[in-house]
């Protein structure tokens, strides 16, 4: 059994575009959670964001977290979010 937990994580713009982007948990089920305020949003240029996310208690398994972003620059990357104790 995993205890809840907080994690803040740093996401960075390393182009001289401004990034809009989405994050969202591969699994609807996810033990994982974004807060709410940051699943979407815009990174300026050369900028960066924190995000938090929340590990709920009990049995959590492996997921992907997906970021998709969307401007002057569009893609997507897939990222491995994995609980440890």
């Amino acid at each position: 059994m995993v205890k809840a937990g907080v994690s803040r994580h740093w996401m960075m713009n390393l182009s001289k575009l401004k990034l809009t982007y989405k994050l969202s948990m591969q699994d609807p089920n996810s033990g994982f959670t974004i807060d709410p305020s940051q699943v979407t949003g815009e990174i300026a240029e050369q900028g960066q964001i924190s995000i938090i996310i929340t590990r709920k208690p009990g049995k959590v398994k492996e997921d992907k977290m997906l970021i998709e972003y969307s401007g002057e620059i569009k893609g997507r990357t897939l990222v491995r979010v994995v609980p440890i104790e």
